[in-house]
């Protein structure tokens, strides 16, 4: 190396080492700046990113990111407990939001609905061959399907799912009756032409 560059980066100082997580799942999060953003912050906050398994390059990016579209996604090799990791970025005037990456228990989530299989697949517009396969473990839901498994069984755990059904009938009613103009309501100048 030459003398001159390793004068540079003497002067540039040593690079402070990141301590990570000894072990931890792989998390994804949403980060938004928090209301009162204060960007003397960003070094600790790269640093509490990188210690979840990111190098500080990828954590200077995304918080650049964040700070450019005000939201950002990343993912952490090694959350440790994403409680704590939220606290430790809100701390820093970062809100963050844990990402649910888990799978679904197909079979639990229909049994919890009270439903058969035929039921539940009509309920929800899904092929009854690909609900099953799901529920053997002969097939995987796609990142999609797996995300729409997630919102049913937020239906299913706050009991809103007879709510959620009488919602859909409504709407397809109300589609009904647009459509064939049975039950049109008559606007303000059909009524002036009718009184004439």
């Amino acid at each position: 190396m030459s003398s001159k560059l390793k004068d540079r980066f003497e002067r540039l100082g040593r690079v402070r080492g990141v301590d990570r997580v000894s072990s931890g799942s792989p998390a994804v999060f949403v980060l938004k700046p928090a209301d009162e953003y204060a960007p003397a912050v960003m070094i600790d906050a790269a640093t509490a990113l990188a210690r979840r398994g990111i190098s500080l390059a990828q954590a200077k990016r995304a918080l650049e990111q964040m700070l450019e579209r005000s939201i950002v996604a990343v993912e952490l090799p090694a959350v440790e407990n994403r409680v704590a990791i939220v606290r430790e970025l809100k701390g820093l005037n970062i809100s963050a939001t844990a990402i649910r990456t888990d799978p679904v228990d197909v079979r639990a989530l229909r049994e919890k609905s009270r439903l058969s299989q035929s039921q539940f697949a009509l309920i929800h517009n899904l092929s009854l061959d690909t609900l099953q396969k799901w529920e053997s473990g002969e097939r995987v839901p796609e990142r999609a399907a797996m995300n729409y498994l997630r919102e049913i069984e937020l239906l299913v755990l706050a009991g809103t799912l007879g709510q959620r059904d009488w919602a859909i009938d409504e709407l397809s009613g109300r589609a009904q009756r647009s459509n064939g103009n049975k039950h049109k309501d008559p606007g303000p100048s059909e009524k002036r032409r009718s009184r004439a």
